[in-house]
């Protein structure tokens, strides 16, 4: 399909949704996200999304330093729908919030924080050389998916690019490159495990200044990321085809929302963006069934409400 008939595609689809009036997160990611409308209409979506359920909830549950308890492990004695900060932002971000939003900002500052050492680290630490280095990351990916641009996160940036750029000697990932990598930049002495280059965290964290890495280094690691047969760590879906099960189907989505920074994206996910429009159904929708919870924007699932969520995923996609 060519551009211009794939953005007429986009623009139908979402047209289609409006009309059934979908649920406040649906209608306003619609409007700002994939139609780029503004005005009357689209104010009138920002008030409802304010009032919506998922935005009441994070504004509820969210602590007062700016956190929602446990920073990267789920402590399952809270009482509380979003179960950890990570949740929290990544949550903001799907249902349409952004930085200057005081969920967001309140969430960024706390996290400056903790990356400052005015703040604990609220997770148990782990006895291990990784610890240190890995709750950097976890903190220094999740305020990047608020603002990339925040010069705190400069100095963490910098040892992962170069962790990276050590591990691709000759163009080429090399996992004894990377070990002696963690240890000339980070100190680490500890085995690399969750430290990966192929971890969610680190992709993402990477990936958010994608354009400051050297093009030959940008194209290999996005290669080498796409090529590799349980994809993102974390997530652990490959990427170079699509899945066969909603589950896995939006682990697919997620992981492909963190490469498309990478400018050779679009060539490497050509094909499988092909495929993943010949999935929609008669309607023209998509629906990759009740499993795919992770997908939910609406409110409830009543009527069509699960087929707007999971198109609403596809096209925050196909839109870039």
């Amino acid at each position: 399909m060519c551009a211009d008939s794939l953005a007429q595609t986009i623009a139908a689809t979402a047209r289609q949704i409006l009309r059934e009036a979908p649920d406040p997160v649906v209608r306003f990611r619609l409007l700002r996200d994939v139609l780029d409308i503004r005005g009357q209409e689209f104010q009138e979506a920002r008030v409802a999304l304010e009032q919506s359920q998922w935005v009441q909830v994070l504004a509820r549950e969210q602590h007062p330093d700016g956190g929602w308890g446990r920073f990267h492990t789920k402590d399952y004695a809270a009482k509380q729908v979003i179960s950890k900060t990570e949740a929290g932002v990544e949550r903001s971000i799907e249902v349409g919030l952004d930085k200057n939003h005081p969920i967001l900002r309140n969430a960024a500052d706390y996290i400056c924080r903790i990356l400052r050492g005015e703040e604990a680290f609220p997770d148990r630490a782990e006895r291990n050389d990784r610890w240190r280095i890995g709750w950097v990351l976890f903190a220094a990916s999740t305020l990047a998916r608020i603002d990339s641009a925040q010069s705190i996160l400069d100095e963490p940036w910098r040892r992962w690019s170069e962790v990276l750029q050590r591990s691709f000697p000759e163009g080429r990932f090399s996992d004894e490159a990377l070990t002696e990598a963690h240890r000339r930049v980070n100190g680490l002495r500890d085995q690399v495990r969750y430290l990966d280059l192929r971890s969610r965290y680190a992709s993402d964290f990477i990936g958010s200044r994608a354009g400051q890495l050297p093009r030959w280094l940008s194209d290999a690691y996005a290669g080498w990321l796409w090529n590799h047969p349980r994809g993102l760590g974390y997530i652990e879906v490959a990427l170079s085809s699509l899945p066969r099960n909603g589950r896995r189907m939006q682990g697919w989505l997620r992981s492909m929302h963190i490469l498309r920074r990478f400018p050779s994206w679009r060539q490497l996910a050509g094909e499988a963006v092909g495929a993943l429009l010949k999935l929609r159904n008669a309607d023209g929708l998509w629906d990759f069934g009740a499993a795919a919870t992770e997908l939910r924007f609406s409110e409830s699932w009543r009527r069509n409400r699960r087929l707007h969520d999971h198109t609403l995923g596809v096209l925050l996609l196909l839109r870039h």
